[in-house]
């Protein structure tokens, strides 16, 4: 009888545990009215009732939100919504393994030919209708950053012009925020020319969006065509940033250039908007082909005291955009941080050749990875940065950017193939700049051994204006090849390995192939 009864307590604690979560299922191909539950899952992601959410946690509930494999979504996912430790919100697919990841759109389709109406047929200015793009309830943040005109090419991503006089070209385009609509240059009807368009909705900047949201998991999404960030990590409306926040295995391309206040920006992943963000995991994703990083990690804005920190981007699969991954530190505010970030094991290939070309002349074009703290003088700061085990094949500027920041470990990297196209500023395979003339608590320092940089075009390693502190630490070089990397015409240095107005660093048993030159 006791045997009976153990094995019934342990009967029960086992479907307890097994059915204690709450799963929440969302296909766009749903019937309208659906309850959530996977034989009537939602229809968009607007229908999930966050509140209901939030109360399983509440409970020691974790919640599965799972998305239809095969899907198209043509609205934002925001998460609104907390999970906690050891109680976590995982959002991730479901359905059939070999049908299509649920694809995110952060575009309206006008593809038919009654989605366009000539405007001025002397200047061969086509327009969406009036309202067909409505500018956000934050007017002046609004624009159609992205557009394509054809299938995926980078040739077919359109181009944006400052004036409607400037529309002269095929696939030139402006947004004009007043009329909410899209003005494109054709000589015909540009459904008629073109078999696809996709214009990066105004209303939505972010296509996945974590504003002040801890415990989250985004797993196995496809998400395209957004007008700035593809998915943006940021602090909440009431300041608190995002924490214990995971991206894993999602599919990222097609997308940034918005230009609402000025410059235009747009990234893959994008960890920022004032900071505030910690222990942030970004892992094997594929970003490709957008105007500003596939990755950026930024702790900038007009508050100080925003940080961002526990950052690991491990093992993604980055290519063709405007830089590979970028880190940087500065805004206007005061006291902007960024410690302890690991960058590792991720490939970077192609860097400046993305579609935003050469349109981008933005301060770190065509890299691999860059490191950038801005203004010291406001208490920027940004240390203990390790970046180890990834290969940055292919690039127009610099493989691997160091612009001030302290206590690096920078290893067994890999920097090949680099083309020195983009020569504006000391194009090179590894670049360390510091912050002037003068010894600074922000000049870089620390660990840089046992690095492969071979095959460029441009200097192998360029060290300018760089003087550490030395009751900091000193900047370690050792160990490292440098094989057969040239200096192109125009170029400012003329050596394999150039060191210039730079002190307290140490360079010992590299190796260094000057035969090339």
């Amino acid at each position: 009888m006791t045997r009976i009864i153990v094995l019934f307590l342990s009967t029960l604690f086992a479907v307890t545990s097994y059915s204690a979560e709450l799963n929440i299922y969302v296909d766009s191909f749903a019937m309208e009215d659906g309850d959530g539950k996977k034989r009537s899952p939602y229809r968009n992601f607007r229908e999930i009732n966050w509140e209901k959410v939030q109360y399983s946690i509440s409970q020691n509930i974790p919640v599965y939100i799972n998305v239809k494999r095969g899907g198209v979504w043509r609205e934002q996912l925001n998460v609104q919504a907390s999970g906690a430790r050891g109680v976590p919100i995982t959002i991730l697919p479901y359905g059939n393994s070999y049908e299509p990841r649920p694809l995110i759109l952060g575009s309206v389709d006008m593809s038919k030919r009654e989605d366009w109406q000539l405007i001025d047929k002397e200047r061969n200015l086509w327009a969406t209708s009036v309202g067909s793009l409505p500018p956000s309830t934050s007017f002046h943040n609004s624009d159609t950053g992205f557009a394509l005109f054809g299938q995926e090419r980078p040739e077919n991503v359109g181009k944006k012009a400052r004036r409607i006089e400037d529309l002269d070209k095929p696939k030139e385009y402006l947004y004009e925020k007043h009329q909410g609509r899209v003005v494109v240059y054709s000589e015909s009807n540009p459904a008629q020319q073109f078999e696809k368009i996709e214009l990066a909705n105004s209303r939505y900047r972010y296509s996945v969006l974590l504003s002040g949201v801890n415990y989250v998991t985004i797993e196995g999404l496809a998400v395209k065509y957004s007008s700035v960030n593809a998915i943006n990590i940021e602090n909440g409306s009431q300041g608190a940033g995002s924490e214990f926040i995971e991206i894993i295995d999602c599919e990222i391309s097609y997308g940034g250039g918005f230009s609402g206040s000025g410059a235009r920006i747009g990234a893959g992943i994008h960890v920022g908007k004032g900071g505030g963000s910690r222990h942030i995991t970004i892992r094997n994703n594929k970003v490709s082909q957008f105007w500003d990083a596939a990755i950026g990690l930024e702790s900038t804005g007009r508050k100080g005291g925003f940080e961002l920190y526990k950052i690991l981007v491990k093992d993604n699969l980055l290519e063709t955009s405007h830089a590979g991954i970028y880190v940087g530190a500065g805004g206007s505010g005061q006291s902007q941080r960024i410690y302890d970030v690991e960058i590792s094991g991720n490939i970077i290939s192609n860097m400046g050749y993305g579609w935003s070309g050469y349109d981008n002349d933005g301060a770190f074009h065509g890299r691999g990875i860059s490191v950038s703290a801005r203004n010291p003088s406001k208490g920027t700061v940004i240390e203990n940065v390790r970046i180890e085990g990834n290969t940055i094949d292919t690039f127009s500027n610099r493989g691997i950017n160091l612009m001030g920041g302290e206590n690096y470990t920078v290893k067994y990297n890999t920097i090949k193939n680099g083309k020195a196209d983009f020569t504006r500023s000391f194009a090179g395979a590894f670049v360390i700049h510091g912050g002037g003339p003068k010894e600074s608590d922000q000049d870089v320092f620390g660990e840089i051994s046992d690095n492969s940089v071979f095959d460029n075009e441009s200097p192998g390693l360029i060290i300018v204006n760089n003087r550490p502190l030395a009751s900091k630490g000193k900047l370690n070089i050792r160990a490292n090849v440098f094989s057969n990397n040239k200096v192109v015409a125009g170029s400012k240095d003329s050596l394999p390995v150039s060191i210039r107005a730079s002190q307290n660093y140490s360079l010992s048993g590299n190796s260094i192939d000057v035969k090339a030159h």
